[in-house]
């Protein structure tokens, strides 16, 4: 039997939509930098708020299509775009060797120059495996959501604290440290938030609430 289409819940696309034109707005150089580009971690919210454990298989093959695909696609891109923009400016080297672009992209590497605003599909895809398996991991214990939004707010104050000395032993700040701790805890908050309406109807209520 086919599964029931899952209704779209039009809160969180306004807040995709929200958020889509802030990144936007933010790459015309307008600061609007708040909270350290706090606005992308409403995209982790979103996605804890759409999240369905399906069979592995059919989960990697989702994650590999809408995000390690684009990703590639992008930073080849990315890529190209840079060096030809280099050989007109006459600056010189592009910094990266075509083999060696195919080696840091292939291998999820961001390089600061490839010219590609990709370095959040990262943290997409990581934080959809972690956030799968501690679900699977934890799926029988009577408090799991709790445990699970507990946990993630602890490794988000870890993240918080431990920011810059972890930014010396990973591809960058910016993937790495940045999102992985702090998108870890949108997503379980999203995720909670989506499946305890008598919590999240205390957060937001009226005609503004999710109807869920």
């Amino acid at each position: 039997m086919m599964e029931a289409k899952k209704a779209r819940v039009s809160e969180y696309d306004i807040i995709k939509g929200i958020c889509i034109l802030l990144v936007a707005i933010m790459h015309t150089g307008h600061p609007v930098y708040f909270m350290e580009y706090g606005f992308l971690f409403a995209f982790f919210f979103v996605s804890g708020c759409t999240f369905k454990r399906k069979p592995f298989l059919r989960f990697l093959k989702g994650k590999v299509l809408r995000i390690y695909v684009p990703f590639v696609l992008a930073n080849f891109a990315g890529y190209f775009i840079g060096k030809f923009y280099y050989s007109l400016s006459g600056y010189g080297g592009y910094g990266y060797s075509f083999p060696d672009a195919v080696k840091r992209i292939f291998s999820f590497q961001i390089a600061a120059h490839i010219m590609s605003p990709s370095w959040f599909l990262l943290p997409m895809f990581l934080v959809g495996f972690v956030f799968y398996f501690l679900h699977w991991v934890l799926d029988k214990l009577k408090y799991r959501d709790e445990i699970l939004l507990g946990g993630s707010f602890v490794i988000f104050l870890l993240g918080l604290y431990f920011r810059q000395p972890l930014a010396t032993v990973v591809y960058n700040k910016c993937s790495v440290v940045y999102s992985l701790t702090y998108a870890l805890f949108f997503c379980v908050l999203g995720y909670y938030y989506h499946n305890h309406p008598k919590v999240s109807a205390k957060i937001v209520s009226g005609k503004y609430s999710a109807q869920i």
